[in-house]
């Protein structure tokens, strides 16, 4: 077994009801879900021994053009967290 361990945390974009119902993916990161998630993983390392030694943001981009005419733009968003540990 190794004495360090990374785990990769998923980052969840905010929905919001669609027009014909069910729910629609937003542009926009649920932070809180993504804090509790990451609340989850630094206390199930801290409870195997683990020492938090990083956490690092993954970056990813979108586009967006509209029906081939008009308009194009890009943005980048937060996909998730890396978190490395090593074993103490």
């Amino acid at each position: 077994m190794s004495n360090i361990r990374s785990i990769f945390v998923q980052a969840n974009f905010n929905t919001k009801k669609g027009f014909f119902g069910g729910d629609k993916s937003t542009d926009m990161i649920d932070g809180e879900q993504l804090n509790d998630d990451l609340q989850i993983v630094l206390e199930a390392l801290n409870n195997d021994g683990y020492s938090i030694v990083s956490v690092t943001p993954i970056t990813s981009g979108k586009d967006n053009y509209r029906n081939g005419v008009g308009y194009g733009y890009g943005y980048s968003y937060t996909e998730g967290l890396i978190v490395v540990a090593k074993k103490n």
